[in-house]
């Protein structure tokens, strides 16, 4: 059965030098929901570049990723090691400019320090000069932790993660304090995954992006598919979705995941939409055999067709190279019309 919550995005913020720091504090951070979240009516949503991150152009890199993941952040976790990272032209990395951006917006940012040992060889001496440089002012402004390795860092956040979603929780109260609004779980299942979709087009290619968040219990075997109609008869479109970051199995609860058209059949699904006139487009999510949850609606369905439909300000789409096909991604299952066309 779920609970009434409250759902507080945490970015985890660091350079490249940190790979196994990050994957322990996504870690921490899914222990603290198993072991808190439902005692303190509070969910905590990881956020990282490489799970959250939807490639788009138009702008610098950092400042994408800041509209798409770090001005939704409620928290920041940044950690550091051997080296500052790469300029951005607006602060002295990725890290810091996320770091400053979280801080001037009035939100709170936990900063940890590694100690773990490295090879002298390995060192950068410029970037350990420039974080030398960050660490002087920073110590002079804020109090920070540290750390000597991943498991010690995954412990020491599941320690300072209580202390800082209590004083949230006092500065911003809860849904749970709420009763009048209505809490983020229910108790049917159905309401217990939140489902968000994302359309994105580069040129001529199109990606179809679904974030799954689960309030529930636990589901294994995610399967997750885009599924429509063709009208003149009773065939079913199917366009199975792959998990972009870590594996989909299990999805705990508190967990997001996100899934998105496969790499190498990125373009297809919009282009059969489009040619076989595909209808009652939906989401469909499945745990082993049993679907968890259907998500369709008409201004969706018209908005992704639309999307399916070629850009007019481009230039013809070049001819595919001549050789052996791979075998496609999109099947058609003779299915009884009534067994995805009914409203969930």
């Amino acid at each position: 059965m779920g609970f009434p919550c409250h759902a507080f995005s945490v970015v985890i913020a660091s350079p490249s030098d940190l790979a196994d720091e990050r994957v322990a504090a996504r870690e921490a951070i899914h222990d603290w929901n198993d072991l808190h979240a439902e005692a303190e009516a509070v969910a905590l949503l990881p956020l990282m570049c490489e799970t959250h991150g939807t490639p788009q152009s138009g702008d610098r890199p950092q400042a994408i990723l800041n509209k798409q993941i770090v001005d939704k952040a409620d928290l920041l976790i940044g950690m550091f090691w051997t080296k500052i990272g790469t300029n951005t032209g607006v602060a002295e990395s990725g890290t810091v400019e996320e770091l400053n951006r979280i801080v001037a917006a009035g939100k709170t940012a936990m900063l940890y320090f590694s100690k773990r040992p490295i090879d002298p060889n390995k060192i950068d001496l410029k970037q350990m000069k420039k974080l030398k440089a960050f660490k002087d002012e920073t110590y002079q402004k804020a109090l920070v932790g540290g750390f000597t390795s991943p498991d010690e860092l995954r412990q020491t956040l599941l320690r300072d993660l209580t202390r800082q979603v209590r004083e949230m929780k006092a500065k911003f109260g809860t849904k749970a304090d709420k009763p009048d609004e209505v809490p983020v779980t229910a108790a049917g299942r159905e309401e217990e995954l939140s489902i968000k979709t994302q359309c994105y087009r580069d040129g001529h290619i199109r990606w179809f992006f679904v974030d799954l968040t689960n309030w529930g219990a636990d589901l294994y075997d995610l399967d997750v598919s885009l599924r429509g109609h063709h009208p003149d008869d009773t065939r079913a479109f199917v366009c199975p979705l792959h998990v972009k970051g870590p594996p989909a199995n299990p999805l705990k609860r508190g967990q997001s995941r996100r899934f998105m058209t496969a790499n190498d059949d990125r373009d297809k699904w919009a282009w059969d939409i489009e040619q076989y006139r595909i209808d009652h487009i939906k989401v469909v999510v499945s745990s082993g055999v049993r679907e968890v949850k259907s998500f369709t609606a008409d201004q969706f369905a018209s908005e992704l067709k639309a999307f399916a439909m070629p850009d007019p300000t481009m230039p013809p789409k070049p001819p595919k190279p001549v050789g052996k096909k791979p075998p496609p991604k999109v099947t058609y299952m003779d299915l009884p019309r009534s067994a995805w066309l009914d409203e969930r």
